[in-house]
């Protein structure tokens, strides 16, 4: 039984650490964080213009290259249906054979 209890304690005195290091670790990050402030703000100053530039090509970059994207899609599912439809095309002509059979051996209906 003091087993148990020696390893409770030592899983609380565990637990302790852990917590006061992640409070100091949080103060450590805090203080960087304010610091730090000044730069990100002048950084996020520079790099704004810089990002709607991005923007910008990228907008007209798509504007070229969606109409080429779309040909290229439509090509790609035709390609796909012909690469599926293509091997059924054997399985289709004797499905036609068995019907010709069929019809030829009832025979047509009389006109009314």
């Amino acid at each position: 039984m003091i087993e148990l209890a020696l390893l409770a304690l030592i899983v609380v005195a565990l637990v302790a650490v852990f917590a006061a290091v992640s409070v100091l670790l949080l103060v450590v990050k805090a203080i960087l964080w304010i610091v730090l402030l000044p730069l990100r703000v002048l950084f996020a100053l520079v790099f704004i213009p810089l990002l709607l530039l991005k923007f910008v090509f990228g907008g007209v970059m798509l504007l070229v290259a969606a109409p080429i994207l779309v040909i290229v899609g439509i090509v790609g599912v035709l390609v796909t249906i012909l690469a599926v439809a293509i091997p059924l095309l054997p399985l289709l002509f004797a499905g036609f054979l068995v019907w010709l059979v069929y019809r030829l051996a009832t025979g047509s209906p009389a006109a009314v």
